[in-house]
């Protein structure tokens, strides 16, 4: 039997992390994302920051396991490669 169960709302890189952190200490874990379809874009995108890295080595979850390498983006009618 787990500890305690928690939901966690939002599926963002926050929520994934606290999700794994609360794994990590026993619990029973739900994540909940409101977004059913491909999200839109919302700027330059999620740059992992090295504390996130951190965070996913002392998981034991390598950072290559749960992210993509940019190859290009795209801003309004410019695009950068």
């Amino acid at each position: 039997m787990n500890a305690f169960t928690a939901l966690v709302i939002g599926g963002s890189v926050g929520g994934l992390a606290a999700a794994h952190e609360l794994r990590a200490v026993g619990a029973e874990v739900a994540v909940y994302e409101r977004s059913v379809g491909k999200t839109s874009a919302r700027g330059a995108g999620i740059v992992m920051q090295p504390e996130t890295e951190a965070l996913l080595s002392r998981l034991g979850v390598p950072a290559r396991s749960v992210s993509v390498e940019l190859h290009e983006r795209q801003h309004g009618a410019c695009q950068f490669r």
